[in-house]
């Protein structure tokens, strides 16, 4: 019955009992595969903006305690880009990203990166001068990163799109 049906009548000898089952089993694995890895790559990803979207928000926290009352020129800590490292090349390589939130993240953690180095600038400079002017645009670019700031509204813009 199923071979008049598919193959309009024609006697395959036998062929169409053992060929019909097992094309039909083949392709409901192979969507069941695309399937699980659809729904694995949308989770990794989720997991992947959540964990940039709290390393955005810290490191625009402590961005902000750069330029507070009482100054410390050389605080100890660095602002974080782990995460970023991490989950951004992979999202980049899957195409999870338009050119806008590539932008706004790549130029916040650049941002990030540059004021992590004024920082260390500062740490190491005895020169009060130096280590004053240094300060200054530090606290340029922190204001950038601050929750406040024109690249963390942009960044977190972009993250915004993919978190629920």
């Amino acid at each position: 019955m199923t071979a008049e049906l598919f193959l309009g009548g024609w006697d395959l000898g036998g062929w169409d009992r053992v060929l019909l089952p097992g094309l039909t089993a083949a392709l409901v694995s192979f969507v069941l595969i695309l399937w699980n890895q659809w729904r694995t790559r949308r989770r990794k990803h989720a997991a992947f903006w959540y964990a940039i979207n709290a390393e955005l928000k810290f490191s625009a926290g402590l961005a902000e305690s750069v330029f507070a009352e009482p100054v410390i020129e050389a605080p100890l800590y660095r602002l974080p880009r782990s995460a970023f490292e991490t989950c951004y090349p992979q999202l980049l390589a899957d195409g999870a990203l338009s050119a806008a939130e590539n932008r706004a993240l790549m130029t916040f953690f650049n941002e990030v990166e540059t004021l992590n180095r004024g920082l260390d600038l500062v740490a190491d400079t005895s020169d009060p001068v130096e280590r004053n002017q240094q300060h200054r645009r530090n606290c340029l670019k922190a204001e950038r990163l601050a929750p406040d700031g024109a690249l963390y509204k942009e960044a977190a813009a972009a993250i915004a799109k993919h978190i629920k």
